[in-house]
């Protein structure tokens, strides 16, 4: 072979070998997710080898010759080289690349060679070679009466292109037998499914706990719509029981100021929504509307620092201020007489001053009292009656204005007109 055809023969190697060992090493990477695969369990690895059968195989034997064809191409490479300049760098390369060329080989081989011997011998160790043999099972379940499957079960033939028993032939002679039969559709595929190989089940675990995930979280979802249908119903119920027109809005946001304590609802200018409307849930009083946009609006919540409420107390009726305080959850009722009649567990109601609170929704439940530092007044604390940092859903109130004016003229009393009688005809006195 003279120089210029072992040039044309290298040059051609040099494009055709990785051409192929490219195609080979993508096939890998479809069929067997090389190299990703090895950092997977054992198990896992060899299921997944057995999987891909004789195809898988092949393509191993393929790469292999990649690596194989590696060789004359470093050969050819030197001759090309040498006969320019030889040297004893060319000769070490040449060398290493033969060796590099050997390793790969051998490094490839073994996947076709001994890899099917480990993956049957881990997988199946106790099989025979025709258990191994077996490449796929069909699974069922058939529900038969005890007295009739022992009879069917002997009358079970092989006699088929295949060689071989098939449980189904029981529904024919169950059908021949006069016998009634009937199927059952499974709602998901997942609960016949079966399992030929450890891979196979590891994938019916993994569906599996995929499926409770997504069971364990629509019940969680219906037990929090079923809690929201509650507390709808209780605003419905609220809504249904004053005297003033209500809307039902939805909490969209929440200012997560520690001080500003505002949350912001659904509905805003073109659904009617004013500055100081009042906002109650199904429990009690949140706040008051201090800003509106066409569609949204914000509520400043009662325990807003900035916020006074006019209350009442239920049982004595004493009249006082509820202030929002430091924390989210109280309400300060400060400047309260030594001697007014104020006891812990007294509800506080809405007293109706002010103008912005109708009188009789609840606030809060007094949980604390002591006098305060200068010790001419006592000073509460309280809960508030309403959700404020859970109602999803509130209601917000539009009170009925009074009629301007007089009251209408009652009707005339007497008798009705029919029976009145002409008030025009004389009487018997005029007559006479």
């Amino acid at each position: 072979m003279n120089e210029l055809q072992v040039r044309r023969l290298a040059g051609l190697l040099l494009i055709l070998v990785p051409v192929a060992f490219t195609i080979c090493f993508t096939l890998l990477q479809m069929q067997f997710e090389y190299p990703d695969i090895l950092r997977q369990s054992t198990a896992d690895v060899l299921a997944k080898f057995q999987a891909g059968g004789t195809r898988l195989i092949a393509v191993w034997y393929a790469l292999t010759l990649t690596a194989v064809l590696f060789i004359p191409v470093v050969v050819l490479m030197h001759r090309v080289l040498a006969a320019q300049e030889a040297s004893v760098t060319l000769w070490i390369a040449t060398v290493f690349g033969v060796v590099a060329g050997l390793a790969q080989t051998l490094g490839f081989l073994r996947w076709p060679f001994l890899v099917p011997h480990l993956a049957a011998a881990y997988l199946a160790p106790g099989a025979s070679e025709a258990q191994r043999a077996i490449t796929e099972g069909n699974t069922g379940i058939l529900a038969v009466p005890a007295n009739k499957l022992a009879d069917w079960m002997s009358r079970l033939s092989n006699n088929n292109a295949q060689g071989e028993y098939y449980l189904t032939d029981v529904i024919e002679m169950a059908v021949s037998d006069g016998l009634l039969v009937a199927t059952e559709q499974p709602h998901d595929p997942m609960e016949v499914q079966g399992a030929n190989d450890r891979k196979q089940l590891a994938e019916r675990n993994a569906e599996l706990g995929q499926k409770l995930m997504l069971a364990e979280a629509a019940l969680n979802r219906y037990a929090s719509v079923q809690e929201q249908n509650q507390r709808l119903q209780r605003l419905l119920d609220v809504q249904r029981s004053l005297g003033l027109g209500a809307q039902l809005a939805r909490l969209i946001d929440v200012d997560p100021g520690p001080f500003h304590r505002r949350i912001v609802l659904n509905i805003g200018s073109v659904d009617g929504v004013a500055v100081n409307q009042a906002v109650i849930d199904g429990t009690g009083v949140m706040g008051q509307i201090v800003e509106t946009l066409p569609h949204t609006s914000t509520v400043m919540l009662i325990t807003n620092p900035a916020h006074a409420i006019p209350v009442a107390i239920e049982r004595t009726g004493l009249r006082t201020i509820a202030k929002g305080g430091s924390n989210a959850d109280t309400l300060e009722l400060p400047n309260i007489p030594i001697s007014a009649d104020v006891k812990i567990g007294d509800r506080l109601i809405t007293s109706g001053l002010g103008g912005i609170y109708p009188a009789g929704f609840p606030v809060g439940e007094i949980r604390a009292i002591a006098n305060d530092a200068s010790g001419m007044f006592a000073a509460a604390l309280a809960t508030p009656s309403a959700a404020l940092d859970r109602s999803g859903e509130v209601l917000v109130l539009h009170e009925v204005p009074d009629a301007i004016g007089p009251p209408d003229l009652a009707p005339d009393n007497g008798p009705p007109a029919s029976l009145a009688g002409d008030e025009t005809a004389p009487s018997k006195a005029d007559k006479q």
